[in-house]
């Protein structure tokens, strides 16, 4: 009898293992799916809020707690060909660059970086050019969509305080800045002004000066 009862025991302990086993194995196959579900979620809410379109994608988001940050990570379809960076014209893939991070707009209370290794392409007239990307400026470390809120922001505070409130160096927004005003003088046409402001402005110490010119007819800075 003890015999037969130490057999059925150890039977009876196998079918548990086997029980467990088979358990473990549903939840881990369930976890998989919940992650993977939770992923490409994650990617697509990603990729609608930064309007990555095609063949631009989010591979994948990554949330670190500790840095207060979210890291979100593009590639792009399998593409032959790609646009000069010059004059357009269609060109060949010839290489990548190393990966590459640009500071977007915070996701709530987190710092939200880009990253992705930008392709280059070989044009027969202007050689290997870097192409260009639809989510920020050549040689910008930010979006567009974050340095249009710097911008905005400057029209109203000082470049210390916006720097403060952005988490970001006070060189980093006079950058922004001076990119901004580049842009605007490359939009501005020749045009006649009827009355102009002529002004000079002190600054730091010494005597040093600023000549600011003035369209008084549409309150602007030449």
């Amino acid at each position: 009898m003890l015999i037969l009862l130490r057999a059925f025991s150890r039977h009876s302990h196998g079918m548990q293992s086997v029980v467990a086993h088979a358990v473990m194995m549903r939840m881990f196959t369930a976890l998989s799916h919940h992650l993977r579900k939770t992923c490409a979620q994650d990617c697509e809410l990603y990729g609608r809020i930064l309007g990555i379109a095609a063949p631009w994608r989010v591979e994948r988001v990554e949330l670190q707690l500790a840095q207060g940050e979210v890291h979100v990570y593009l590639a792009h379809e399998n593409k032959l060909e790609w646009p000069c960076a010059e004059c357009g014209a269609s060109c060949a893939l010839y290489d990548h660059q190393a990966e590459r991070q640009w500071r977007h707009l915070d996701t709530c209370q987190y710092r939200t970086i880009l990253h992705v290794a930008p392709p280059r392409s070989q044009c027969s007239e202007h050689g290997v050019r870097v192409v260009q990307l639809p989510w920020a400026e050549a040689n910008s470390r930010f979006t567009a969509l974050m340095e249009g809120l710097a911008i905005a922001w400057l029209k109203h505070a000082s470049q210390k305080a916006v720097a403060e409130r952005l988490r970001l160096s006070w060189d980093e927004i006079h950058g922004i800045m001076e990119r901004a005003v580049e842009r605007g003088l490359a939009r501005r046409k020749a045009e006649k002004i009827p009355h102009l402001g002529v002004d000079e402005k002190a600054f730091r110490k010494g005597h040093k000066y600023l000549t600011l010119v003035n369209d008084l007819t549409h309150n602007r800075v030449l």
